[in-house]
């Protein structure tokens, strides 16, 4: 298929773009529920937040909260109110082991990190992984109508998965709609976590934007603040000017680095609302009730993303951006005429609890004259269009809306060097540091002497800004490699024929592990990376989890696999196959008294 064709196969896509964007500038909808009902506790400790609802995070906003748990794991975990157990979730990166909850009420709840669950649900796990051959899984299993009661244990805290210390990750959504609500805007919830403290406002950004909204590049100024009498001020309470930010056809806009920390813990955490006032006059406002995950990605077009990624400042844009359908906003505005820009300026921010902060500035009428914009399509790819590169071997399709930014046109072929891995010339598509929405279409053509090794074995691989390899896959079709991207970078091709290893860490052949307790081991690969892997004693599959902290591959030697094992000798048999399925099985005898 020509990669022109894929605007055909993806109408479906195009059209949720353009329902999706139809709505940029919508408040929250208010939820139909009652923020008083009784709901249970689902932790029996003093809570303390590492992070709350809707903080920023990489590339989303943070869904639920995050109770600390004294560096502990193992605190029992209840349910809040009657219900079913509606979903498993079982892997070692994101939740980790989680489960949800859909109760009565019309609400979910999900605990995650967890580090185990009670006997009986505890088996059906484990039945699911049996049935499944994997230890991850994530299974949707309301229909067993499996019953829980208000506060009843369901798990047991822990730090599973993406978890980089012990916590319970707990969020609530609505049934219907799965949106994740802010677990405290429910009174029983607000009422025990304790917040005396007001946001801190750390600095002001003053940008320079087209009219619709996008960021002119290089033209923007960053100011830190200072407190006066309580309130927080910038340029020690002066007047600012903005001369060196006057350019044709364009405007000015503001964005606020702000956070807030509650009473129990140091951990920053983020805001709950923002209103920007010219005078009196109230000219933009955000606020956060409840987040829908489909547009979640989109805090990269919320937030000053490079400010994020490189300087760790949590600004939040206020005024409205272009790709942008978060309905957050119930007045989007903040895009100011250069012509009427001086006056007098106020932020309100506010978190959950209502403590309140005030950053007041003024700025002086411009003096200068206005310059040339630098944001032109000669030199910039906008995101409201599509966009075609095309290369000598390289082609790269971008639908409309995909990413947030005009992007510079920065392109560049680089011949493949003799010594290389790589099989093909090295293009460059873009920064890498440029963020984007959704999978965009590439391709990379096969140079024909190479034509003749297995197309299969063949993928594009992404070089970062550090030169690190990220194997991307994709599939052959017409004599090139096609595949889907969410980075920009550089791109070439390789080729991966070689099979992973595996390296036994605490046992060797015709080992005696009549008192070892688990079995460890290392996978590894040359390119494409580790797609699949199974371990089996005597021939019966035998649970292997994934420790990605260190690195290794574990089987319990509980009762579950013991069963399967018999006095004398012992075969243990690990298999393990890439992303270009190379595939390795390696047996070993292992003794048992």
């Amino acid at each position: 298929m020509a990669l022109k064709q894929v605007l055909f196969m993806n109408k479906f896509n195009l059209l949720f773009s353009f329902l999706i964007f139809s709505f940029i500038g919508m408040a929250q909808v208010k939820k139909n529920i009652d923020y008083n009902m009784d709901l249970g506790i689902p932790i029996k400790l003093d809570i303390a937040l590492a992070g709350n609802f809707c903080e920023l995070r990489p590339n989303h906003f943070h869904t639920g909260i995050d109770i600390k748990t004294n560096n502990t794991e193992g605190y029992r975990l209840y349910a809040i109110e009657d219900g079913f157990i509606s979903r498993i979730r079982i892997s070692p990166w994101g939740y980790g082991k989680a489960i949800y909850i859909q109760y009565n009420n019309g609400l979910t709840s999900v605990f995650a990190h967890c580090s185990d669950f009670p006997p009986l649900l505890d088996s059906l796990v484990y039945t699911l992984q049996l049935k499944n051959e994997s230890a991850i899984i994530d299974e949707n299993i309301i229909g067993l109508k499996i019953p829980v009661k208000k506060g009843e244990v369901v798990a047991y805290s822990g730090n599973s998965g993406s978890s980089s210390a012990p916590h319970l990750h707990f969020e609530i959504r609505e049934t219907a709609t799965e949106h994740a609500i802010n677990p405290l805007l429910f009174k029983v919830y607000k009422n025990i976590v304790k917040d005396s403290k007001s946001p801190e406002i750390r600095g002001l950004k003053i940008y320079a934007i087209t009219p619709k909204g996008y960021m002119i590049p290089f033209k923007s100024t960053y100011y830190p603040t200072q407190k006066k009498d309580g309130n927080y001020v910038i340029n020690n309470d002066k007047p600012i000017e903005i001369n060196a930010l006057l350019l044709k056809d364009s405007k000015i806009a503001f964005g606020i680095n702000t956070i807030d920390k509650l009473d129990a813990a140091y951990n920053i955490c983020g805001i709950h609302s923002s209103r920007l006032f010219k005078g009196k006059q109230l000219i933009h406002h955000q606020e956060i009730n409840y987040m829908d995950f489909n547009f979640n990605r989109f805090i990269n077009s919320h937030t000053d993303y490079f400010a994020y990624k490189n300087e760790k400042k949590h600004i939040h844009k206020q005024f409205t951006t272009v790709i942008n359908p978060l309905p957050i906003y119930p007045l989007n505005g903040g895009k100011i005429q250069t012509d009427s820009i001086a006056g007098n300026y106020k932020i309100q921010v506010m978190d959950i609890h209502q403590n309140t902060s005030w950053l007041t500035f003024s700025i002086k009428k411009p003096t200068d004259t206005l310059k040339t914009n630098p944001l032109n399509k000669k030199d910039y790819y906008f995101p409201e269009y599509t966009n075609s590169i095309s290369m000598d071997g390289f082609e790269a399709l971008i639908e409309k809306n995909k990413f947030y930014e005009p992007v510079q046109k920065i392109t560049r072929k680089t011949e493949r060097d003799s010594n290389s891995y790589f099989i093909s010339a090295t293009y460059q598509l873009f920064e890498f540091l440029t963020p984007v929405q959704s999978d965009i279409n590439i391709r990379i053509k096969i140079p024909e002497k190479y034509l003749s090794l297995p197309t299969e074995k063949m993928g594009i691989v992404l070089l970062d800004h550090k030169n690190r390899v990220f194997f991307k896959g994709g599939v052959m079709e017409d004599g090139w490699i096609n595949a889907g991207i969410r980075n920009f970078g550089k791109f070439t091709l390789v080729i991966d024929t070689i099979a992973p290893k595996i390296a036994p860490i605490d046992f060797k052949e015709n080992q005696n592990i009549s008192k070892y307790s688990t079995l460890e081991f290392y996978l590894s690969d040359n390119i494409s990376g580790v797609a699949s892997y199974k371990a089996y004693l005597n021939n019966k599959w035998v649970l292997t989890e994934y420790n990605k902290r260190n690195g290794r591959y574990i089987i319990p030697l509980n009762k579950r696999s013991k069963i399967h094992l018999v006095k004398g000798n012992n075969e243990l048999l690990i298999k393990v196959i890439d992303r270009r399925k190379n595939e390795t099985h390696q047996k070993f005898n292992l003794i048992l008294n």
